[in-house]
């Protein structure tokens, strides 16, 4: 399971603002332009064909894209290239393709792991690709899995506990944390306070990804409470909100 005691209860203490927000948002690069939604759409024919082939396309093209030490690129080029390996990943993981899921997973592990004033954002979604490891590692690998997913996410925490993103990795955590260790008890707090905040204003390279995320995984645990009506008046207005979300139009199916 994703969040096996990925963090223990009690309170978190915020600190700085985020370095990646004062990050100059010059025009990008051809290979990073419109990569955010180039990703959403990827993965998008990825729940509706089955096959993971396009993530794994725009993944392979972003490997092949020229590296930088400094400014903008050398941030966002890990950071958008570990975001499709890990769709991708959870993409082979859903078709049974444990051991190769796994190698993906641990290049994008190791990518945001070196990234340049990581923040909130790295270390959130570093937690959840941590957390996929945990579904695709040996018995041997899992206790390490798990240590990273943790510090992962507690590091986030720490760096803004208010960001969409991190709220979606704490609440993915306790979702998939057994009740017997401590998880499955604020998942949806955790998600309505990340709903209850303004839609993110589109940015050159900055993520914005993870509303239709929340809403989907609001709609899992409402379901998951037996409350059906609520679970489907939320999807139904969520995809009216989001209607190209691939994780919406996963819960529709």
């Amino acid at each position: 399971m994703i969040g096996i005691i990925l963090f223990a209860s009690g309170s978190w203490a915020a600190v700085a603002s985020q370095v990646g927000a004062s990050q100059a948002q010059a025009a990008p690069a051809a290979d990073l332009t419109d990569i955010q939604k180039r990703i959403q759409q990827a993965r998008l024919a990825s729940v509706t064909s089955g096959d993971p082939a396009a993530l794994a396309a725009i993944a392979a093209d972003l490997r092949a894209a020229a590296p930088a030490r400094t400014g903008q690129r050398a941030y966002y080029l890990p950071y958008w290239l570990a975001y499709a390996e890990y769709l991708h990943a959870n993409a082979l993981l859903r078709a049974g393709h444990k051991a190769e899921a796994a190698a993906v997973l641990r290049e994008a592990y190791d990518r945001l792991a070196g990234i340049p004033s990581p923040d909130a954002e790295s270390h959130a979604l570093l937690s959840l690709v941590a957390g996929s490891r945990i579904v695709a590692a040996s018995p041997e690998q899992m206790g390490e899995a798990i240590g990273q997913a943790r510090d992962a996410l507690e590091r986030a925490i720490e760096a803004g506990p208010a960001n969409i993103r991190v709220l979606y990795a704490r609440a993915l955590a306790d979702y998939t944390t057994p009740k017997e260790y401590g998880g499955s008890r604020a998942a949806e707090k955790f998600l309505r306070t990340a709903l209850d905040q303004p839609p993110e204003p589109p940015r050159a390279l900055r993520p914005s990804w993870g509303r239709d995320d929340c809403a989907a995984l609001l709609v899992r645990v409402l379901r998951a409470g037996d409350r059906e009506s609520e679970a489907a008046t939320l999807l139904s207005r969520s995809l009216a909100e989001y209607p190209e979300s691939a994780p919406l139009r996963a819960m529709a199916k």
